[in-house]
């Protein structure tokens, strides 16, 4: 399993975010680690959030370097940006 102490004090020291956001976005990252592309739609269906916090967290991971976004609103696709997500989640 994942230590999620060592990326939880790297994200939160760095980007200063709550500790109770931290398990979401990690969550995020690790679900979407094996993925090429995805929506927003796949992560509402896989975590049961409602799109507008899924498109929040989506964007600061966009914010944060994790992910690269493609598209416009409607149709907007994430990918991994590059292989340092792979060092954090893979700890």
């Amino acid at each position: 399993m994942v230590d999620k102490s060592v990326i939880r004090q790297k994200i939160v020291d760095k980007w200063s975010i709550k500790s109770t956001l931290f398990g979401k976005l990690v969550d995020i990252m690790e679900f979407v680690v094996d993925k090429g592309e995805f929506t927003t739609v796949a992560i509402v269906q896989h975590f049961g959030f409602t799109p507008a916090p899924s498109k929040r967290y989506l964007r600061q991971l966009t914010d944060f370097g994790y992910f690269e976004s493609y598209g416009g609103n409607c149709n907007r696709s994430y990918k991994l940006r590059d292989c340092q997500i792979f060092l954090f989640v893979c700890v």
